[in-house]
């Protein structure tokens, strides 16, 4: 694979329009309109530690299958990788946060053009080392909401300010949004106990759980992603528009 872990998902959502003024004509089924209207994303997060040179292997897994959103987390770009690299052909729509001060981190997003997307202004996450980015995937009835996050193993004085910069940022964006909001990234926080009381062995990352936990998230990747420990997550408010996950 190109990168240390990989996690692929499928969002399912089933909306309904009904015709309310008919509803009290039910003696005939013409009467009542009813429309289901299936919408289906097929994503793709993984870890890459470097696209730069994996150039090669990017382009095969974008190209080769059609996803709707690729996450990449540890992607190492700076401005001497234009988006042109990414995507040579134009197939999708890319947001990305680089890492300007130091080698490493990074977080992007491919999005198939066949969706409209906003992706949301860097400046509202005041985080200093771990690399963050924002946008709503727009349908004809919904709006998904995505962050895409990376966070070092670090957990010095800056590291816990970053985590509660991190978490003010993910409460903000999901309280002033009426619709399902994702979480998907590399957070380093192996001590997270997902399957029953989301509670953490560390301040830090208790911090982050909170997060999660007070704004209704609910992590939908369960098995190990690296190692025996659950680094990469797919938490969201609507645990229900997940059809499966694939480690």
């Amino acid at each position: 694979t190109s990168g240390e872990s990989r996690c692929a998902s499928t969002v399912t959502q089933s909306q309904r329009l009904d015709n309310r003024s008919n509803i009290d004509k039910l003696d005939t089924a013409a009467n009542c309109q009813y429309i289901t209207k299936p919408i289906v994303l097929s994503c793709l997060m993984l870890n890459a530690r470097s696209v730069k040179n994996k150039l090669a292997e990017l382009h095969c897994l974008i190209f080769s299958n059609q996803y709707d959103c690729v996450f990449i987390t540890e992607t190492w770009l700076n401005n001497d990788y234009p988006n042109s690299m990414l995507d040579p052909d134009s197939v999708y729509q890319i947001a990305r946060t680089d890492r300007e001060t130091r080698v490493g981190g990074g977080v992007c997003a491919l999005i198939s053009r066949k969706h409209h997307i906003s992706v949301t202004a860097a400046g509202l996450c005041t985080c200093k080392n771990s690399d963050v980015l924002s946008f709503d995937l727009h349908t004809e009835l919904s709006k998904y909401r995505f962050i895409v996050v990376y966070r070092p193993p670090d957990y010095d004085v800056t590291a816990h300010n970053d985590a509660l910069a991190l978490s003010k940022f993910i409460e903000n964006r999901t309280i002033d949004h009426h619709g399902p909001v994702f979480v998907v990234g590399d957070i380093n926080c192996p001590s997270i106990d997902y399957a029953f009381s989301l509670t953490a062995k560390n301040r830090l990352e208790q911090i982050i759980s909170d997060a999660f936990n007070y704004n209704g998230f609910c992590q939908c990747v369960l098995s190990a992603t690296r190692g025996d420990n659950i680094l990469d997550i797919v938490c969201t408010t609507e645990p229900l528009l997940v059809s499966k996950t694939n480690v």
